[in-house]
């Protein structure tokens, strides 16, 4: 019951990184971060595939075994280049809003500027 409870914990908080990475804006993922989505997903599902090895082979006891799937877990999800690409998309983001906000400052400082005249 103990190697149940957590390789759902670890294998729930592989897939909320994997929400974060997915959920970015296509666009932007593709013009902003270093490395592609797919190579991200299939880094996370190799890590827990490796992770689930020793269980499903019972080479570990339940103990090791929970431990070995939730370091290979741990690899998957807090693996900083990834948040380096999802932090640079924002970024790109938060650029490009800020970009399309003075551009419409202007174009509306322009129309109040032509009906003073």
């Amino acid at each position: 019951m103990g190697f149940l409870i957590a390789a759902v914990a670890a294998v729930a908080v592989v897939g909320l990184a994997l929400f974060v990475v997915l959920s970015q804006p296509r666009p932007l993922w593709t013009d902003a971060a270093e490395h592609s989505r797919w190579f991200w997903l299939g880094w996370a599902s190799l890590a827990v595939v490796i992770g689930f090895v020793p269980a499903a082979t019972d080479a570990l006891g339940d103990g090791a075994a929970a431990v070995w799937l939730i370091v290979w877990c741990a690899i998957a999800a807090f693996q900083p280049a990834m948040w380096a690409d999802v932090l640079e998309v924002q970024r790109d983001a938060a650029r490009r809003r800020r970009s399309t906000f003075d551009r419409r400052a202007r174009a509306e400082a322009r129309e109040q500027a032509n009906a003073v005249r």
